[in-house]
């Protein structure tokens, strides 16, 4: 053998092929040597820190307390095992009962929007009932015919056009118009139980059962190798069910059942719930949502004093139990866990490498370093993904967490700005450890913005409801918040979001108004944005939005 190596190197062409292979492979192997040290020892590093910080890395230590199925508003016939990814027959379900409300019927909702003070138009409500109640006795109708719909001036499928409040009459002959059955609100309930089945299920357990967590409960056995790939379909089913359950909460309104309307309005509350208690970011977004929606609806039964006190009790008390801004960092740390968890998922089936990072989305990275970086991922040594879990894991960390357990929603919102815009301006060549981490970068701002507002909004409607049980009691609002009884502030801040007194004053429609400072951080006096700057934004989540979030039924502005 080692005559035949002597012979070898005498020749000069295996001189010349050979030197700079063993050269190119020697270094191949100090480069991962050395990656692999700075890589664990870095990774080493970011867990003591996040120890320190009062952080985990396990998702299951994330997972609220389990509620008993006695008292799991999830747990009855009708939403059991909605989360297990087998059950696709009960999503099925429970979408096609959502598919009741149409988008016709979510525009002409009579419900103020974020930001809204005038109400709305019940006839028009009304008129698109009967449109929908014409299409629900006509199978097989709803989904073939499309016609063009006015209303706010967007095409709309699936229903005839129905004309937005202040518009003009259709200049179509009367003959061409489509034939509308006339409906009454109670015919318009009945119809609702008739098509959707589940909703006086739902409405009957509301109230007995007050905490509600989506089944099975995730565990180790029974959740993917990727924690990313969790299934997250319960909670888009459970969306849809709220939002149904809203519409139905309306038509008992009208129908002047308030016991129906509010415990149709809390089935959406307690869907919010069980999403809050789903440790992910998704279940954040989605509890902010539905409790948003909860929210408007409790804002009509303010603005009519539709409830007694003993309802807006129970309506303050199941509100102080939620806590979305706490909701929002229990998601972001799932998140920090799921990213940290998908990278050693990478590295454990090299064959899914290339394919995982050409079907995700990567912010920031030019079109040169995405096509020369999977393949580098894709032959890349255990230290290289060491090291980029402990990168990813510590920005999203300093960025998305630390700000907002130091200095709250708002206060992180004007010291960080936008996490995936710093994200993107970083050079894959100068930073490739943070390449992995730009990988399905969820759009972190807005998802923050949402939470804020909606957890301002939660804290207005509990003042709301604590003043309109005073008014129930004393016959007037209070001269300040301080000066509300005892019983009915307990429990309720009267501090904002951002740490700072909510703001309060009694209008000139004898009613109150509340706000605090938008993300702007400036008092405008409790004005909406296009009652400060003309034509400014009209979504309070925009970031040029210059308003006060605002709690009032009026629509102009009024002091005392």
């Amino acid at each position: 053998m080692r005559a035949l190596w002597v012979d070898l190197w005498r020749r000069r062409w295996f001189r010349w092929t050979f030197t700079p292979v063993a050269s190119i492979a020697l270094s191949w192997c100090c480069i991962c040597l050395i990656l692999n040290y700075v890589g664990e020892r870095r990774w080493q590093q970011v867990k003591a820190r996040l120890e320190a910080e009062g952080e985990t890395l396990d998702y299951f230590s994330l997972l609220p307390a389990s509620i008993s199925d006695e008292q799991n508003f999830c747990a009855i016939e009708g939403l059991l095992g909605l989360r297990d990814p087998e059950n696709e027959a009960l999503r099925t379900e429970i979408e096609r009962q959502a598919a009741l409300i149409t988008p016709q019927i979510k525009e002409a909702m009579p419900l103020p929007g974020l930001g809204q003070a005038a109400t709305t138009n019940d006839q028009a409500f009304l008129q698109a009932l009967s449109l929908w109640a014409e299409h629900l006795a006509q199978p097989g109708k709803r989904t073939r015919k499309v016609v063009p719909a006015a209303i706010n001036g967007a095409p709309l499928p699936g229903l005839p056009g129905l004309p937005s409040a202040g518009s003009s009459p259709p200049s179509t002959p009367e003959a061409s118009q489509p034939a509308t059955v006339a409906v009454t609100w109670k015919e318009a309930r009945l119809l609702l139980e008739k098509h959707a089945p589940l909703l006086p299920l739902l409405t009957q357990a509301t109230r007995q059962r007050r905490k509600a967590e989506y089944l099975p409960r995730p565990t180790r056995e029974n959740l993917p190798e990727l924690l990313y790939s969790k299934p997250l379909k319960h909670l888009q089913a459970g969306q849809g069910l709220g939002e149904l359950c809203i519409f139905y909460s309306l038509v008992c309104m009208k129908a002047g059942d308030k016991a129906a309307s509010l415990d149709a309005a809390l089935v959406s509350l307690r869907l919010a719930q069980a999403a809050n208690m789903d440790a992910t970011l998704v279940g954040s977004l989605t509890c902010s949502n539905q409790q948003t929606s909860f929210i408007r609806v409790i804002k009509v039964y303010l603005r009519e004093r539709f409830l007694e006190e003993t309802d807006l009790a129970l309506i303050q008390q199941d509100l102080q139990e939620m806590d979305p801004a706490a909701q929002h960092l229990l998601g972001l740390r799932a998140e920090m866990i799921w990213r940290a968890n998908c990278i050693d998922y990478l590295y454990a089936h090299r064959e899914q490498r290339w394919g995982t990072l050409r079907n995700l989305p990567m912010i920031g990275s030019s079109s040169v370093a995405s096509g020369i970086a999977p393949a580098w991922v894709a032959v890349a040594p255990k230290g290289y993904f060491s090291l980029s879990k402990a990168s990813g894991t510590a920005f999203f960390f300093d960025r998305a967490i630390a700000p907002i357990k130091q200095g709250g929603l708002e206060k992180a919102e004007a010291r960080i700005g936008y996490v995936e815009d710093q994200l993107a301006n970083i050079s894959d060549w100068q930073r490739p450890d943070l390449f992995l981490t730009k990988m399905g970068f969820p759009p972190l701002a807005p998802l923050r913005r949402g939470v804020a507002l909606g957890a301002s909004w939660r804290l207005q409607a509990i003042l709301a409801c604590a003043l309109e049980r005073h008014y129930l009691r004393h016959r007037s609002y209070p001269a300040s918040l301080e000066k509300l009884d005892a019983e009915f502030k307990a429990g309720a801040s009267l501090l904002d979001v951002d740490g700072l007194p909510m703001h309060y004053v009694q209008s000139s429609d004898g009613r109150f108004q509340l706000w605090s400072p938008g993300l702007d951080g400036v008092d405008d006096g409790g004005k909406f944005g296009e009652e400060v700057v003309p034509g400014s934004p009209k979504s309070l989540t925009n970031t040029r939005y210059e308003g006060d979030w605002v709690w009032r039924y009026e629509p102009s502005v009024d002091k005392k």
